[in-house]
C-alpha cells in the first residue's frame, strides 16, 4: 500500500511539474507576443481617396539641416492632402522594406505626400563657454531640442491628415505611425511587412 501511494505522489507531483512548465511556456510565447508582434487598437476606416490632391515626388530632407532650423516634422504636413513622414537610416533594414510598399501603395493613392527625412546615426553638439553652468545649460536646450522630435529608432512614421491633424505617429513608447501605415499600404496593396518593426508595436 506504501508503494502504491508513494507512486501516485510522485505521479501527481510530475503532472504538477508538468502543469508549472505549460503555463510558464504559454506566458513566455504570449509575453513575445505582445512584446514583438503588431498590436493595437483599431484605428477605424482608413483615409479614403482625396480626388482634389496629387502628390509629387518624393520630397527628401536631412535631420542635421532640420534640427539646426529647429524645423518640426508637423511642419511638413500639407494642407488639403495626407502626408506621410518617414524619418529613416541607411542602414535600416526595415525602413527599405517600408520604401517599398510604399512605392506601390503610392501607385493606388497619388493624393498622398511622402517626405523622406534621412537621419545621419548621429548628431553631434560642441559646447562653448567659460563655465560649467554655461555649459549645461546648452546640453539642456540641445536635449530639449531633440526630445522635441520624439523619435527613439528607425523608421519613425507620422501620418497627418488634410486638415494637418496627426492621424499616427511614432513616439518613444508606440509605433502606432509605422503599424498605422502598413495596415494602410496592405488595405490599397494587399502588401504586408515582412518583419516586425520592433519594440512596443501598438498604441
Amino acid at each position: 500500500m506504501g508503494i502504491m501511494r508513494n507512486s501516485g505522489s510522485n505521479r501527481q507531483a510530475g503532472l504538477g511539474l508538468f502543469g508549472t512548465i505549460v503555463v510558464i511556456a504559454v506566458a513566455a510565447a504570449a509575453a513575445y507576443y505582445y512584446f514583438h508582434k503588431p498590436h493595437h487598437r483599431a484605428f477605424g476606416t482608413l483615409p479614403v481617396a482625396n480626388s482634389s490632391s496629387r502628390t509629387h515626388s518624393p520630397r527628401m530632407e536631412e535631420f542635421n539641416a532640420l534640427f539646426d532650423g529647429g524645423t518640426p516634422l508637423a511642419s511638413f504636413a500639407r494642407p488639403g492632402e495626407y502626408t506621410v513622414v518617414e524619418v529613416y537610416l541607411d542602414v535600416c533594414a526595415y525602413c527599405r522594406e517600408f520604401e517599398k510598399g510604399f512605392d506601390a501603395f503610392n501607385d493606388r493613392r497619388p493624393d498622398v505626400s511622402y517626405v523622406r527625412v534621412h537621419h545621419p546615426g548621429h548628431v553631434s553638439i560642441r559646447l562653448s563657454g567659460n563655465s560649467r553652468e554655461e555649459m549645461q545649460r546648452q546640453a539642456d536646450a540641445y536635449k530639449a531640442k531633440m526630445d522635441s522630435y520624439g523619435f527613439c529608432g528607425t523608421p519613425h512614421v507620422e501620418v497627418y491628415g488634410p486638415n494637418r491633424e496627426v492621424l499616427a505617429k511614432d513616439t518613444c513608447g508606440s509605433r502606432a505611425g509605422t503599424v498605422f501605415m502598413w495596415d494602410w499600404i496592405t488595405q490599397e496593396t494587399g502588401i504586408k511587412p515582412k518583419r516586425s518593426p520592433g519594440g512596443i508595436s501598438g498604441a
